[in-house]
């Protein structure tokens, strides 16, 4: 079994644990209250999932609800895609951008280690990824409302309470993953690209979550 189907196997729960582990909030989750977070913003991807298919999010954007740009250049600092809005704009200013060189290199990443993607799978789990944000812009979804917010003391003096944001990444993440019915995560496509990249860096994602779930570094 290569690196690719291990990564395939790892459930979604997994894949949320790590961006949670991301977040700068992290450390004041009290540990009991770790596997509530998760099973927040997983549930918050899936049930936008139950009111939305890919055809729909490509009616919506050929009704301009949402604009959809494809830039033939790589995305800035590295990223695949983005949703952009204006604060209080319309929905010409509401604008999802694919970086298509970019997705050129994932799968050229794919080819490179025999792995089949197909390069409208790649530009649908982006697209997926940014509706559900534009979803979030548009207060159509929101999993801060449905979420307990973390408590914690400063200085031992006031208390502070926060949002997770990486509950967001976890929804739209899950969002992609169930409207594209892929077999992998979508991470596992930064993964990809990395390795391609960078194998040390790579490598020390591929062992992050692997220790994720328990399982000895290799």
């Amino acid at each position: 079994m290569n690196e690719w189907q291990i990564l395939s196997q790892l459930p979604q729960e997994t894949w949320a644990r790590i961006l949670l582990q991301q977040d700068p909030i992290y450390p004041k989750i009290p540990t009991a209250d770790v596997e509530y977070y998760i099973r927040q913003g997983l549930q918050a991807g899936l049930d936008a999932a139950s009111q939305w298919d890919l055809r729909q999010i490509y009616q919506a954007i050929e009704n301009q609800q949402v604009r959809l740009c494809t830039k033939h250049s790589e995305g800035p600092c590295g990223i695949h895609a983005e949703y952009r809005s204006v604060q209080g704009s319309s929905s010409s200013d509401r604008e999802i951008r694919l970086y298509e060189q970019t997705l050129q290199e994932i799968r050229s990443a794919a080819e490179l280690y025999k792995i089949p993607l197909h390069m409208q799978q790649i530009r649908d789990l982006h697209l997926a990824h940014e509706f559900y944000h534009y979803l979030e812009d548009t207060n159509q979804v929101d999993v801060y409302k449905t979420s307990r917010s973390v408590s914690f003391m400063v200085f031992h003096l006031f208390r502070q309470t926060r949002a997770i944001k990486s509950l967001h990444e976890i929804a739209a993440h899950t969002f992609a993953q169930h409207l594209c019915q892929t077999t992998y995560h979508p991470l596992q496509l930064d993964w990809l690209l990395l390795k391609q990249q960078d194998e040390g860096q790579a490598k020390v994602f591929f062992d992050t979550c692997l220790s994720s779930v328990g399982i000895e570094k290799r």
